[in-house]
């Protein structure tokens, strides 16, 4: 049985190395990924079709609050095509199903993050690796950001999507490390507008399968 591949994700900023996502690829290729500082979560909420970008507030009324449990979990792609998220819907985890990983020609999309504000974060005591990414904040002058994450397997090109951000943002950077079959990719991407606002709460659109079980790619428009 082969060895579980974990890699860290951190926000370095002139401090130091901030805890931020951990990663992790299976025995059978799933994936799975949640926050590395669920013991400081004490807030958060789900639902909501309104993104705070642009230095606007969030509108908490627009979602529902998660329970520890919620804050607490992760999410999993699996080589079946299920993908179990963090979030409760109905009593139970919520779910849906997508193309099996092994069959995507291309990437497959996992997740797009803004962080919050950065000081929330706390610098790590662990030994980088070098399975680990670190994202650079002073590429954006420490102004907010999304990174957008996905896996896609070895020797795989980057499809036109990965493209287009990098032209369209005036500061991109991608950032990539070998999990045992996936090659797990960050893409953090901003416009570095001063008007931009770090959240209070950390952002994270999830992938989701479509009627087709192919899953979208989870791309913020404004920052």
């Amino acid at each position: 049985m082969r060895e579980q591949v974990t890699a860290r994700v951190y926000l370095k900023d002139t401090d130091g190395f901030r805890e931020f996502l951990w990663f992790s690829e299976g025995n059978d290729t799933s994936l799975y990924f949640g926050s590395s500082i669920t013991k400081l979560l004490k807030k958060g909420y789900c639902g909501s079709d309104y993104v705070p970008v642009g230095g606007l507030n969030f509108d908490y009324t627009q979602g529902r609050k998660l329970t520890d449990s919620e804050l607490k979990g992760k999410t999993s792609f699996h080589k079946s095509g299920t993908i179990y998220y963090s979030t409760n819907e109905d009593g139970k985890r919520k779910s849906g199903f997508s193309v099996p990983l092994i069959k995507y020609e291309d990437i497959v999309p996992i997740a797009s993050v803004i962080p919050m504000r950065i000081e929330k974060y706390p610098i790590t005591k662990k030994t980088i690796r070098n399975t680990d990414i670190v994202i650079e904040l002073s590429k954006t002058g420490y102004l907010p950001l999304a990174i957008f994450f996905y896996i896609k397997g070895k020797g795989k090109n980057d499809p036109l999507l990965i493209r287009k951000i990098q032209n369209e943002y005036l500061s991109t950077d991608l950032q990539t490390t070998k999990l045992s079959s996936w090659l797990l990719c960050a893409l953090m991407y901003s416009n570095c507008r001063n008007n931009i606002a770090w959240p209070d709460l950390q952002i994270t659109l999830k992938a989701n399968p479509d009627e087709n079980g192919k899953v979208n790619a989870p791309i913020f428009g404004h920052i």
